[in-house]
């Protein structure tokens, strides 16, 4: 019973911190690296009982020999669904996240103007394995809680009518923001949580 509980304290560790925080973009792949590991710990933990049983059921069956009745009593289906939940849980957690957003900015919007300081790219843990990076552009604007550094994924800011030219720019350096080129947009940051902005 501890060993579920701890579990789903895990899964629910990590979709509060997706669903809450994942915008926060110079956080984006350490907030994305401890989801992936609390919902794999967590889930991996809540079945590992029926795992355990299921390891044993398949003890004396040859892959080879049965390829179907080992994949029926096997654990196989279970470590693809656990893949599949994870998904589901990232998934579901961006999209509350983009709610969260739409609906801070829709009940307490300020106009203000942002200064482009330029492009940073992240990988989580999994992007690590396959490679892959995502790419930011960061902005810096004046809010009622002081000056905030937040940025956008590229692909939200590409379709914007104010998108510029990427070949332009150079990367973003927190230690030496003088060396980026200054532009500035017009925005909309919610009051109430200044994080969320989108561009004008």
């Amino acid at each position: 019973m501890i060993r579920q509980l701890i579990g789903i304290i895990l899964i629910l560790s990590g979709f509060v911190l997706k669903t809450f925080y994942g915008h926060l973009i110079l956080r984006w792949g350490n907030i994305e690296t401890f989801s992936l590991i609390f919902f794999a710990i967590g889930l991996t933990t809540l079945f590992f009982r029926f795992t355990s049983k299921l390891e044993k059921n398949i003890k004396g069956i040859s892959f080879k020999q049965s390829p179907l009745l080992w994949i029926i009593k096997g654990p196989l289906w279970v470590y693809l669904a656990t893949v599949a939940i994870i998904i589901s849980l990232f998934w579901i957690s961006n999209n509350l996240n983009t709610k969260l957003k739409n609906y801070a900015l829709k009940n307490s919007p300020v106009r203000t103007t942002a200064t482009f300081l330029g492009f940073e790219s992240q990988s989580s843990l999994a992007g690590r394995f396959s490679k892959k990076h995502k790419e930011f552009a960061i902005f810096q604007f004046m809010t009622n809680k002081g000056l905030i550094t937040q940025g956008i994924p590229l692909e939200e800011l590409k379709q914007t009518k104010n998108s510029f030219r990427l070949e332009n720019s150079k990367e973003y350096q927190s230690s030496s923001p003088q060396n980026q080129k200054k532009q500035t947009f017009k925005i909309i940051y919610a009051e109430s949580h200044p994080t969320f902005f989108k561009i004008l």
